[in-house]
């Protein structure tokens, strides 16, 4: 069935102090996280070859608009295949893609119109080392911040793909986007193929096919005063809460 669209303030004040337990600190506020899982978790190719779309493959995930607030930045984590890294300039850097939500199929969900396309070259991609995985691979954060912020209407899905651009390499090494625990009320994510002499893929509902696992990524947003007046009583009545149990 279609994810709920209705949300508490608890669970957005909850996922608005969401940090990483590890690696790189968030400082801004948070709309949505989705951590890496580095005790069973994996990297999966979500990479495209713009001379000959060898490799071609590419991921796809969503998450939802829980306070109407624009994405400002995007956080996501990654790793290199057996640790085998690029040569330098051989991965260009990122593309960053947002889709609208759509039906793919009877009761699924997935990326549709193409609302906002980025390119992250790799020198402002501020790739860190965030820890070893399950497989002994170093998974890296990277950071970014959107020029220009995306726009979001309130309770609204959206879908994110992630996708390393290396042109003229072949099919090795290869970059995987890791994965991660999904968040609240999100659909399983997606894969799809780059259809041949096409660019990054367009709003194609027929190119993306479910996968049984989701991604690690965070937006983060700057707060208008409003949301931080709510945030400030949120946390004030917790606390009051608290002191009452103790």
């Amino acid at each position: 069935m279609k994810r709920s669209t209705a949300f508490s303030i608890a669970a957005l004040v909850l996922m608005t102090l969401s940090l990483p337990a590890s690696g790189q600190i968030i400082d801004d506020p948070t709309k949505w996280v989705q951590l890496p899982d580095m005790e069973n978790g994996f990297d999966q190719q979500s990479q495209w070859d713009p001379s000959d779309n060898e490799p071609n493959l590419v991921k796809a995930d969503d998450w939802q608009c829980l306070d109407g607030l624009p994405v400002t930045d995007i956080h996501w984590w990654g790793s290199y295949f057996n640790n085998v890294p690029f040569e330098p300039g051989d991965l260009q850097g990122f593309a960053i893609l947002i889709y609208a939500d759509t039906e793919i199929g009877p009761d699924v969900w997935g990326p549709g119109t193409l609302l906002e396309d980025y390119f992250v070259p790799l020198d402002d991609a501020n790739e860190t080392e965030y820890g070893t995985d399950c497989e002994g691979e170093t998974v890296y954060q990277y950071s970014w911040d959107l020029d220009p912020w995306f726009s979001q209407d309130i309770l609204s899905w959206y879908w994110v793909s992630i996708v390393a651009v290396t042109p003229g390499i072949g099919n090795t090494p290869v970059w995987g986007w890791h994965t991660g625990f999904g968040g609240p009320g999100s659909e399983p994510a997606v894969k799809g193929l780059v259809p041949v002499d096409s660019a990054i893929p367009e709003g194609n509902p027929e190119m993306w096919q479910v996968v049984d696992y989701d991604f690690a990524f965070a937006l983060t947003t700057v707060p208008e005063p409003g949301t931080l007046a709510i945030l400030g009583l949120s946390a004030l009545g917790l606390l009051t809460l608290r002191r009452k149990n103790k």
